[in-house]
């Protein structure tokens, strides 16, 4: 009988601790703002592009990293 009173003691601190978590997630996005963090195609593009300067198609390992950097500069 105990055992089961621990077990949802414990059930009950988690979701305790998980709605406290989600709140206060909620306070932070309601502050600072709701970036998704997501691009859409048409970004994506652009930067290859842009990093794409002898327009072979392709960019190497260096260059991806510098546009990965641009696109998550761009959120901030």
């Amino acid at each position: 009988m105990h055992g089961s009173l621990f077990h949802l003691t414990l059930k009950y601190w988690r979701i305790l601790n998980i709605t406290i978590k989600a709140k206060t997630k909620i306070r932070y996005l309601n502050k600072k703002g709701f970036k998704t963090g997501i691009f859409g195609k048409e970004e994506i593009n652009n930067i290859f592009t842009l990093f794409d300067l002898k327009k072979d198609g392709y960019i190497s390992k260096a260059q991806t990293k510098e546009a990965l950097k641009t696109l998550a500069s761009s959120e901030l």
